[in-house]
């Protein structure tokens, strides 16, 4: 700083401007020289040293621009809507990532967002209004307590149970209702064996007619094979194949049904008719000394086929006296022949 004083002890220079620049800032340190006290106005300054009276003058100075800076506008924020302050009355802390309650929807700070750090009012509400009944089915069997993703009704009772009790007794029926229904089931069956009786005898009455023998015999065996039944141990390509009547003397006098047998072709005729007789599950006494022994007979004709039990099938073959897929009866006589009525 650079001052003069006069002769009469006036300060010309007050402040240079050098220094009024580099120290304050340059809007609050211009004040006009006019505006300041006159020192001269002051008669009790001329006993003050040159010292004193820069000292009164820098407070001078001073004073001016604090009453300036009372009187300038307050500075703003630089963002000032930036971030919330906490809803909780015991915290207001401004927070730039606030967070909102799901449930009261007031705005809070990290450490209050929680509905129980705020201790929310609606959390508990929400919950029991927004409950809603389980979707699960419980089984209706009396002590089970399983339940299902998927409801199972009974078909009959239409209740819902478990995999563990669907089986539950609703089906089971008593004897009287078995019995009904097994009636009812065995009607169609008579009636499909009544019928199919009756088309077998008309296929075998056309068969008996028929010109072309050779495939007349085609027919039957091929009818044969489709029900045919015997010892598993013979081998395919050494099976043949018979229509056979069983005995009607110790059955009834009514017709009875015709079974299709395979036998071994290599086979005698007692061992034929001891493997029939089993399979018919009738008595057989062929090998003692009584009479009526089992006999084999022709279908067609009621002849005896062979009285010798160890001629083997082969012969019967290879004389015409068989064919494959033939009908024959067995029968309880030791006569040359049967009556053909009685095997219809």
């Amino acid at each position: 700083m650079d001052s003069q004083v006069c002769g009469d002890g006036r300060l010309l220079d007050l402040i240079d401007e050098g220094w009024r620049k580099e120290k304050l800032p340059i809007d609050d340190i211009l004040v006009p020289v006019a505006e300041l006290p006159d020192p001269e106005s002051d008669n009790g300054d001329s006993h003050m040293t040159l010292k004193e009276l820069e000292q009164k003058w820098n407070n001078l100075a001073l004073g001016t621009l604090s009453e300036n800076h009372l009187h300038s506008p307050t500075p703003k924020m630089e963002f000032p809507n930036t971030g919330e302050c906490c809803a909780l009355d015991d915290c207001k802390q401004l927070d730039f990532l606030p967070f909102k309650c799901d449930h009261c929807h007031l705005t809070f700070c990290k450490d209050h967002f929680n509905a129980e750090s705020h201790k929310c009012s609606k959390s508990l509400s929400d919950v029991i209004s927004s409950k809603e009944p389980s979707s699960n089915f419980v089984c209706s069997k009396q002590d089970c307590k399983e339940t299902s993703l998927t409801e199972m009704l009974c078909y009959k009772c239409k209740i819902h149970f478990c995999l563990k009790h669907r089986y539950h007794g609703c089906f089971e029926t008593n004897d009287d209702e078995t019995l009904k229904k097994l009636k009812k089931w065995q009607i169609p069956k008579k009636q499909f064996a009544q019928a199919k009786a009756i088309v077998d005898q008309e296929v075998s009455d056309s068969l008996k007619k028929s010109k072309n023998t050779a495939m007349a015999n085609k027919v039957q065996l091929m009818r044969v094979k489709s029900v045919a039944v015997g010892p598993k141990n013979v081998p395919m390509n050494e099976r043949c194949y018979f229509l056979v009547y069983p005995p009607v003397t110790i059955l009834s006098k009514v017709t009875s049904t015709p079974k299709g047998i395979y036998m071994n072709k290599n086979w005698t005729i007692g061992k034929i008719i001891d493997s029939t007789a089993d399979i018919f599950k009738i008595p057989n006494n062929n090998n003692t000394s009584t009479t009526n022994k089992l006999h084999l007979f022709n279908h067609n004709t009621g002849a005896s086929i062979c009285d010798k039990m160890d001629t083997p099938l082969t012969d019967l073959f290879e004389n015409s006296l068989l064919i494959d897929g033939q009908c024959i009866i067995l029968e309880y006589s030791d006569n040359a022949s049967v009556d053909l009525t009685l095997y219809k």
